[in-house]
């Protein structure tokens, strides 16, 4: 409701009326405040009045929304408000009071308030009567405080912790008030300054992974950064001010502050006590309207007027914890790194406790706070916090980070957080902190480090900036005097990792989080050879049971490198280690099993199998199985059979042309609905959809229009209809605006045009699950981009024979073993791979075994195909099998080969695990 006449001097001398009542009384009511939060709005964000149970203000009681009598009791907006301000302090009350009557508002069990006591001052009907019933009112106010104090006795009211509602609320309702009105106001101010927008573009090229499960509109994703910004900027200045007299220019700031001048009081404090990274402001942070700006002076004043000196240490050091927490949680980055996963990974990466560690893409912090965790439980916290070094190249995580590794108890120690680039940062680089003691400039000298541990940044190829470009290709050329390279189209962790190398000391380790990606693709082997040149790939882990980033639908693998020594033998390999854990991230929370793990980690060896597996090889092993193009997500498993029969196997591409399928770019037009009027002669058919393919013959789900005609031809040729069919396209636009006729435009052929090229005799899909299998086409069959595709080279073949072997239980373990599982658990294979990949040899068999092969199939081939473990348990598949393996003279591998396939797939199926 809007402030009218004397409305808020009057709720001041009732505040001052309740204080003196209750100043002489042995009751809970021990303050009553809210003359700071004041503002004259009606969508003000504290109430009027609040209720403490301590002198400092640090428990509150409960909220009053106050008024004059024209503003009836049961007015819904008062009643609303009233409302969403119980909410945000966490009480399970509220008093509505207009002079004339009060009503005490309690939550029930159903989350709803509502009225259990009323109280009445007939007396008084207007504002005039307020003054001359003064007696009447005060004396009803003093029964109500004594009733609330009998519920307050009773448990009925019940108090909330300022911390509490500091950091869990507040912030959250700060966002919810404010998100859209800031991304107006910015998606507004950009229309006078297009600077705003090719920022903005910038900054989400970089970062809208970080929000995919929460924002998809840029100016809202910043809108939020602006917000958490300020925030924070609030929270912390208030938190150490008993530590900092600098600090104490916060509250300087009130509602005749300008967002100019905060910002330079933000300053003045950094200067004299740093906390840089909390203080400095961020690009275009002052884009927000006067309402937004007046809720974070409210807060201020919230903070001003209650007394934070009196909290204990600990719950200061609760609302930095939950203040992070809120942060994390309010931005939703999908690759936040899991406070237990960190644990972890410090654990196992940092084997010299004293020197320093860096953690260079360091986010929000948990990582390097898990590194500072494990240090100070053997070094002080001087020593263990000077060894602490991170950085990130964005503003708004590093406030977080260095939120999350200020300690109440060390606020006097500098914490070396700093913004930078990692491709930029030089072995040279000072890195310039302020002194929070005294405020002198201390410059730290960049060192080498015993450990680097970071989750690095999932940033496909396509969205890496171009001035990153020019170090990574800085970067290639470096590799290359080490006869090295790598896919300039990588995702931006294998670069990263590489720039690292000079940062580490000689025997330092690299203990990285990154996808599972470099362990089944062209890229990945690139990347690997790479590293074996600079590094010793002494571990490699990945999870057994659910996802360790269960909001992504990457999955991930921790390495562990140690950079080689000068004087390391050429010739010495130290062996790998690939750990798959068996326990899932939250039973790991338990502290027994999480230190098995880590002990099998540093000793090296498998200390339990329920817990964690281990697969131990030479550089020398690992180069055989890897000749045979299996993917390195095998290595997790026993899979170094495969060398002992070498001799009975080929590669694919000797016997079979393989496709992908067919991706022309506009389904609409290129596979047409059954029934449209397009000319006979230019539909073929198609197999379009996997979940068509249920047998191991492959019928035609669709058609596809494959026209290699022009214009010109068709309206000789009088081809009326396909004309058409060609022009109701000719005018549309895809997703970025584009004519159709210049984004489908190919060499050699024209816009419209998809060649009869991609098909197929033989087909499995591109993303398998827990069917693996191969299906059959008597004729070639066109196939689009879901689907992998065989074609015979010698048109002589055996063809039923090749078909049988391609379905035998070793090529569902080729398939399984080419790819790696993605977030959803299905299998990511690409034709390129299968291409390379081995096959019995059918020219290894005489006719007679041939012959029992593709009989001992057809029972197989005519039916329905069942999942991977159903399958081979039914009894026409294991003779077929045992058929197959006999004629190869292999038949004692069979359980090895099963056993191989059925953890893979069983690893692969566990990221759907809780």
């Amino acid at each position: 409701m809007p402030i009218r006449g004397n409305e808020r001097s009057a709720v001041i001398e009732l505040i001052s009326d309740i204080n003196v009542f209750i100043s002489d009384r042995d009751i809970i009511i021990k303050r009553a405040g809210g003359e700071l939060t004041l503002t004259g709005s009606h969508n003000a964000l504290f109430p009027d009045i609040m209720l403490f149970s301590d002198t400092a203000r640090t428990q509150v009681l409960q909220g009053w929304e106050a008024k004059m009598p024209d503003v009836p009791i049961t007015d819904e907006t008062l009643i609303n408000n009233a409302t969403q301000k119980a909410i945000l302090l966490g009480s399970n009350s509220f008093v509505l009071w207009n002079f004339k009557a009060a009503r005490l508002y309690i939550k029930g069990q159903t989350g709803n308030y509502s009225i259990i006591k009323g109280w009445d001052v007939p007396e008084i009907v207007s504002r005039e009567d307020v003054d001359r019933y003064e007696d009447n009112w005060k004396r009803i106010l003093h029964n109500i405080l004594l009733e609330i104090n009998e519920f307050l006795l009773n448990g009925l009211l019940v108090a909330t912790n300022v911390e509490n509602i500091l950091s869990e609320n507040i912030g959250s309702m700060l966002l919810k008030r404010n998100k859209n009105v800031v991304a107006d106001f910015i998606n507004n101010s950009s229309l006078t300054d297009t600077r705003i927008s090719a920022f903005l573009t910038g900054w989400w090229r970089t970062y809208s992974a970080e929000y995919n499960n929460d924002e998809t509109d840029v100016t809202k994703a910043y809108a939020k950064t602006i917000i958490l910004h300020w925030f924070n900027r609030f929270v912390f200045a208030n938190l150490i001010k008993k530590h900092f007299n600098a600090a104490r220019e916060v509250e300087r700031i009130n509602t005749e502050t300008s967002i100019e001048q905060a910002n330079n009081v933000f300053n003045s404090i950094t200067n004299r006590c740093d906390f840089y990274n909390i203080f400095a402001s961020i690009q275009y942070g002052e884009l927000m309207p006067v309402s937004t700006w007046s809720d974070f002076v409210t807060v201020n004043q919230f903070l001003i007027e209650n007394d934070f000196s009196s909290l204990s240490q600990e719950s200061l050091q609760l609302i930095l914890e939950n203040t992070v927490s809120v942060a994390k949680r309010e931005i939703r980055g999908q690759y936040t790194t899991p406070e237990i996963l960190a644990d972890i990974l410090a654990r196992i990466s940092i084997r010299n406790l004293v020197e320093d560690v860096f953690d260079p893409c360091c986010g929000t912090g948990t990582i390097v706070k898990a590194a500072k965790n494990y240090k100070i439980e053997r070094l002080d916290a001087r020593r263990a916090i000077d060894t602490i070094w991170a950085e990130d190249k964005d503003s708004y995580p590093l406030q977080i980070a260095q939120l999350a590794l200020s300690d109440t108890n060390n606020f006097n120690i500098p914490l070396k957080i700093f913004k930078k680039n990692i491709f930029y940062l030089e072995q040279s680089t000072n890195i310039d902190i302020v002194d929070p003691i005294d405020g002198r400039m201390l410059h730290f000298p960049l060192p080498e480090f015993g450990a680097i541990i970071s989750n690095l940044p999932f940033i496909a190829f396509e969205n890496i900036l171009p001035e990153d470009e020019i170090k990574i290709n800085e970067i290639n050329s470096w590799l290359e005097s080490y006869d090295a390279h790598i896919d300039l189209r990588s995702d931006i962790y294998i670069p990263i990792i590489f720039a690292l190398h000079k940062h580490l000391k000689p025997n330092g380790v690299l203990g990285v989080i990154l996808s599972n990606s470099w362990l089944a693709t062209k890229a990945g082997d690139l990347f690997y050879r790479a590293l074996l040149k600079l590094f010793h790939v002494e571990q490699v882990h990945i999870s057994g049971k659910g996802k360790w980033f269960t909001n992504a639908q990457v999955i991930t693998t921790i390495l562990i490198l140690r950079k080689k020594c000068d004087d390391d033998n050429i010739g010495d390999m130290p062996e790998t280690t690939f750990f798959l854990w068996k326990k899932s991230l939250s039973e790991l929370a338990h502290a027994e099993l999480r230190e098995n793990l880590i002990l099998t980690s540093l000793q090296n060896l498998e200390v339990d199998g329920d817990i964690v597996k281990s697969k131990k090889y030479s550089q020398r092993v690992i180069d055989a199985i890897l000749s045979y193009n299996l993917s390195k997500n095998t290595l997790f498993h026993n899979v170094s059979w495969i060398t002992e029969i070498g001799d009975k196997l080929c590669r694919k591409n000797t016997i079979f042309k393989v496709i992908r399928g067919e991706r022309r770019g506009w389904d609409n037009m290129f596979y047409p609905p059954i029934g449209s009027r397009i000319d006979p002669e230019f539909i073929k058919p198609a197999l379009l959809s996997s979940r068509s393919l249920t047998s191991f013959q492959a019928v035609p789900d669709g058609q596809a229009f494959c026209c290699s005609l022009s214009i010109e031809e068709l309206q000789e040729n009088g081809k009326l209809n396909t004309l058409n069919w060609i022009n109701r396209f000719r005018h549309e636009r895809n997703g970025t605006g584009k004519l159709l006729p210049e984004v489908l435009t190919r060499s050699n052929m024209f816009w419209y045009e998809m060649n009869f090229s991609a098909t197929a005799e033989i087909i499995t899909g591109m993303n398998p699950d827990k069917r693996l299998f191969y299906a059959y086409s008597s004729t070639p069959i066109l196939i689009n981009q879901r689907f992998i595709g065989f074609r015979f080279l010698d048109a002589n073949a055996n063809k039923e024979l090749c078909f049988a072997l391609l379905n035998s239980i070793f090529d569902m373990f080729i398939i399984e073993a080419t790819g790696f599982g993605r977030g959803l658990g299905v299998l990511d294979i690409n034709a390129s791979n299968i291409s390379d990949s081995f096959m019995l040899n059918p020219n290894c068999l005489t006719n007679e075994q041939a012959t029992a092969i593709v009989q001992a199939f057809q029972p197989i081939k005519n039916r329905q195909v069942f999942d991977t473990e159903t399958e081979l348990q039914r009894e026409d598949r294991i003779n077929f099998d045992h058929v197959v393996l006999s004629a190869f003279g292999i038949d004692n591998y069979y359980d090895r080969i099963k056993e191989s396939l059925i953890s893979m797939q069983k690893a692969r199926h566990s990221v759907k695990d809780l």
